[in-house]
C-alpha cells in the first residue's frame, strides 16, 4: 500500500498524525527527520501551532502524496500538491505521542 510521508526541512517540530494502526495517534516529527517508510502519514501541523501555507489545523496527506515542509519567514510551506487543509476534527480524536526520536533521518 502506497505511504503518505512528511519530511521536515523545516526548524519546527511537527505532529504528524497516522490512522492505520487503529484510532489517530501523532507523533512528534523533529526538524531534519522524515516519517518512517513504514508509516501511512495521513496529515501533519506544527506542534507549536505555527501556521502551515497561513492555516493552523492539521494538512490532510492525500493518496501516496510527499510534504516537503520548510520554513518561509514566520509559518511553514508544505511544499506538496496532494495535501489540503483540513479542520482540528478531520482524525477524530487524537492521541499525542510525546517521545521524541520518532522517524528517520532525511536521506539526502
Amino acid at each position: 500500500m502506497p505511504n503518505g510521508r512528511v519530511r521536515n526541512h523545516s526548524s519546527k517540530t511537527l505532529w504528524v498524525v497516522e490512522t492505520d494502526t487503529g484510532p489517530a495517534v501523532a507523533h512528534k516529527l523533529a526538524p531534519g527527520r522524515q516519517s518512517p517508510g513504514s508509516v501511512d502519514a495521513d496529515g501533519f501541523r506544527a506542534v507549536d501551532g505555527t501556521p502551515v501555507d497561513a492555516h493552523t489545523s492539521w494538512v490532510k496527506l492525500i493518496d501516496l502524496s510527499t510534504a516537503d515542509v520548510a520554513d518561509s519567514g514566520d509559518q511553514l510551506t508544505r511544499g506538496c500538491v496532494l495535501c489540503g487543509n483540513v479542520g482540528d476534527n478531520q482524525f477524530g480524536t487524537v492521541t499525542y505521542n510525546d517521545a521524541d526520536e520518532w522517524g528517520e533521518p532525511i536521506r539526502r
